[in-house]
């Protein structure tokens, strides 16, 4: 299963260039518009990203969550997303302008070993625009995180 995950990752489009904006966002904040682009032409404009962490009932699973608009001139976006060591990519609707709102990715999960941790993290992700056999990937980092 893991390794046709792989295999899933590394075939839903080529890769051409990447780009890290880690310094670029942070948790909970509308951001100004970030626009992204490479030199095929495929553009990502990211207008907000917001993180935030929940926790279950009894405490046992905490979860990073991602919700971010933005535009594209790619055909598709997706958004990585791993937890128990499985990376998935999922991928985000996008009307009929190519805009995008996603609500709620959940972007990580993670198993307590009985209590919540105290420490403050960073999270990131790395999200992907396809145009035909072009991919544009951005990381996105969460900045501090604390459950």
């Amino acid at each position: 299963m893991l390794l046709l995950s792989i295999i899933l990752v590394f075939a839903s489009c080529s890769t051409k260039d990447v780009i890290d904006s880690s310094t670029d966002f942070t948790r909970n904040t509308n951001d100004s518009t970030r626009v992204y682009s490479d030199i095929s032409g495929t553009l990502l404009t990211i207008t907000n990203s917001v993180w935030y962490t929940s926790t279950t009932d009894l405490n046992s699973f905490g979860q990073v969550n991602l919700i971010i608009t933005g535009s594209t001139n790619a055909d598709k976006v997706l958004v990585m997303s791993y937890g128990d060591g499985v990376i998935m990519e999922n991928n985000i609707l996008l009307d009929s302008t190519k805009s995008f709102k996603n609500d709620t990715i959940g972007n990580s999960f993670t198993h307590f070993s009985g209590t919540i941790p105290t420490m403050f993290f960073e999270a990131s992700t790395i999200i992907k625009a396809c145009k035909g056999s072009d991919t544009l990937m951005i990381t996105l980092k969460s900045g501090k995180l604390k459950y």
